[in-house]
């Protein structure tokens, strides 16, 4: 009976162990089950993390993408944005005194050879200041080359400085090296009575071959004399239709320049089949290259294509001012002279300053974007979005609508033109008032006053 009691004992206790082992091994496995789960999430959330970081990090990224808007030379801001205590007045800024902020000056890089610098000496006795000689040399500079600083957009002129060591002489620092051997060819100038010596600075070292030896001042372009971009001429540019799909860009430039020098060609090509899109944007260096293109090209037989070629922009009428008209030239082929001359155009100018002046809801932006800019459905999107968050700096902004190009050449009413309808006139006010004459992609803006009802209507023009 007791060894009976004891192997029922025995048994008993080694269920048990087993029970407990049971326990311990289920119990371990639920503790590893467990800790998967944990190093699950811990690997889920730190993608999670990543992720967001990258994100964040592409965010950043496309936020540093340079701006089309040419930044407020005033405050260095985009254009609308006003410090505190500031408030605009018209272009400029006006502090909370009204005192208007002084635009910065553009700089530029340091005149180490003394190539853009000149020193100027007169008698003894004669009252010199530096902004006076400033004035004078630039007066002077743009007299001689027969240029006219109203067709300059960059704000700058020749002379960028000018400092005067005690009672004299001067040093002269000008934006270009061509600037500055203009204003060696001024030497002997008299001013306030007294004959200016003009003569490069004493420790300056000529070059072994003078470039300028034979210049011709009145031959000199103004973007080269102020050292500026050269401007976009929209006369010398145009468009062309109908290329074959499957023809080369290489071939498209070899077609284009047997007409003249290429200034830029712009092929639109597919970036997901390698091919043409079809249409191109060049500009010739020659406005007498663009004629020679569009009889050459226009109707051109490419294989089962039919070219399609056109002027970007009407030429000037014969007898229209250069770049250095006379005052009697100036007067008689004046912008006003052509529009009172043409009854029509009279009427569609006048009307149109009509409605651009009175306030509404709608602000049309003029002379932002040319067709070739906007041909490619990602360069409009990038365009529409930059447009829109600029105009929320002022607003609630409702609608940015620009008439988009047909491709195959038709006319689009409204086209060049960026619509921007707020959700009140407030707002398009400020907005208008901030956009009208500052510069994107380097154009100079005009911004006006558009109809709502014609803007619902689908009506992209102010006149029928």
């Amino acid at each position: 009976a007791v060894s009976v009691a004891l192997t029922q004992f025995f048994e008993a206790m080694g269920e048990r162990d087993r029970d407990r082992r049971r326990d311990r091994d289920r119990d371990r496995d639920r503790g590893r089950s467990r800790g998967r789960s944990r190093d699950r999430k811990r690997s889920r959330s730190r993608r999670r993390k990543d992720e967001k970081k990258s994100r964040s990090k592409s965010r950043k990224k496309e936020s540093k993408k340079a701006s089309k808007w040419e930044a407020d030379p005033q405050t260095g801001l985009p254009p609308g944005i006003v410090l505190p205590g500031q408030q605009r007045v018209g272009a400029a800024i006006a502090n909370s005194d009204g005192m208007v902020v002084a635009p910065r000056v553009q700089s530029i890089e340091a005149d180490a050879q003394h190539v853009r610098s000149l020193k100027v000496s007169w008698a003894k006795g004669a009252s010199v200041t530096s902004q006076e000689l400033i004035e004078f040399f630039n007066g002077a500079v743009l007299a001689v080359t027969g240029q006219n600083l109203a067709q300059n957009n960059h704000n700058v002129t020749p002379v960028h400085s000018a400092t005067i060591e005690g009672s004299g002489p001067a040093t002269l620092e000008f934006r270009t090296e061509v600037g500055a051997a203009v204003g060696l060819k001024l030497n002997g100038i008299e001013y306030k009575g007294h004959k200016l010596t003009v003569e490069r600075p004493d420790d300056y070292e000529p070059p072994e071959e003078d470039k300028f030896a034979s210049l011709d001042v009145k031959a000199i372009p103004l973007h080269e004399l102020l050292g500026v971009p050269r401007p976009e001429n929209p006369e010398a540019k145009v468009s062309i239709f109908n290329l074959p799909p499957t023809m080369p860009a290489s071939l498209v430039k070899d077609l284009l320049s047997q007409f003249g020098h290429l200034r830029m060609l712009n092929v639109m090509g597919d970036p997901t089949t390698g091919l043409i899109k079809g249409y191109c944007f060049a500009e010739y260096e020659q406005l007498a290259d663009v004629d020679m293109a569009l009889k050459g090209l226009n109707s051109l037989v490419i294989g089962a294509n039919v070219l399609k070629v056109q002027r970007l922009a009407q030429p000037k009428p014969a007898g229209a001012p250069g770049l250095s008209p006379s005052p009697g030239q100036q007067q008689a082929h004046s912008m006003t002279q052509r529009i009172v001359a043409n009854p029509v155009l009279a009427m569609w100018v006048k009307h149109g300053r009509e409605v651009g002046s009175q306030p509404s809801s709608v602000v049309q932006l003029l002379n932002a974007i040319y067709q070739e800019d906007i041909m490619d459905p990602s360069d409009l999107e990038e365009i529409e979005n930059e447009i829109r968050d600029d105009a929320l700096h002022h607003g609630e902004v409702l609608d940015v609508l620009i008439p988009k190009p047909s491709k195959d050449g038709d006319h689009v009413e409204g086209l060049g033109k960026i619509f921007v309808r707020f959700n009140d006139v407030t707002s398009a006010r400020k907005y208008q008032a901030a956009c009208n004459g500052r510069k994107f992609e380097n154009r100079v803006v005009c911004a006006a006053f558009y109809p709502l009802e014609r803007f619902q209507a689908k009506r992209y023009v102010a006149h029928d």
